[in-house]
């Protein structure tokens, strides 16, 4: 019996090792159209590797990764909004290339246990000149100053704030300036440069 429930034990941690995204934790912030916040830093590990990608808390994100066309086939809202995230903050920052971001969402979404099927219909969703769009929209925005990140005590201010149907992005990144509780992270992007080649050889060898 012991053995058994040592052989149990084992199983479970070695099916925690193979995940590789952690649990989403977001507060929405904008209900129409709908924009989240990471609450809790989100971690993706190629595989059982130490390569990992983490979007740190106060990232602001629309799940738009998966095309809105697509949500009657697999919503962002439900089991990928993992995915979707790191997804997002990939297109975002962008530390590597737009084919290993999509990699990166592609294994991330096998890594919840979608099916290959399901995953790679959405994989081909977000390989079309729409997504390509707003990748190189992303850069455009950047370029212009734009910032997607609150530091942390005034994300926290948000996640205990009222709910007000009125409020829109804009108006939050407003009351955001006004409180200095906005920043662009200058993080070193070494790391996650290897993670995205690093997942975009295990793509292409899956």
């Amino acid at each position: 019996m012991k053995l058994i429930f040592r052989i149990l034990i084992l199983l479970s941690l070695l099916t925690m090792a193979s995940c590789g995204v952690t649990r989403p934790t977001v507060t929405q912030i904008v209900a129409n159209p709908a924009v989240f916040m990471v609450s809790h830093p989100l971690e993706y590990r190629v595989g059982d590797s130490d390569h990992v990608i983490v979007v740190p808390v106060g990232f602001l994100t629309d799940l738009a990764s998966i095309p809105e066309p697509l949500w009657w086939w697999e919503s962002p809202h439900q089991g990928t909004m993992a995915p979707a995230i790191v997804h997002d903050y990939l297109y975002w920052e962008q530390p590597c290339s737009k084919d290993e971001a999509d990699a990166v969402m592609y294994l991330a979404m096998r890594d919840i246990g979608m099916s290959h099927i399901d995953a790679y219909f959405v994989y081909l969703g977000i390989r079309t000149p729409m997504a390509q769009a707003a990748w190189d929209e992303n850069i455009d925005k950047r370029a212009k100053g734009e910032t997607r990140f609150f530091k942390e005590p005034y994300a926290r201010k948000l996640q205990s704030s009222y709910v007000n149907g009125s409020t829109t992005i804009e108006s939050v990144q407003a009351d955001a300036v006004k409180a200095d509780g906005l920043y662009k992270p200058w993080l070193p992007r070494g790391a996650e440069k290897v993670t995205c080649k690093v997942a975009y050889q295990e793509f292409t060898d899956s």
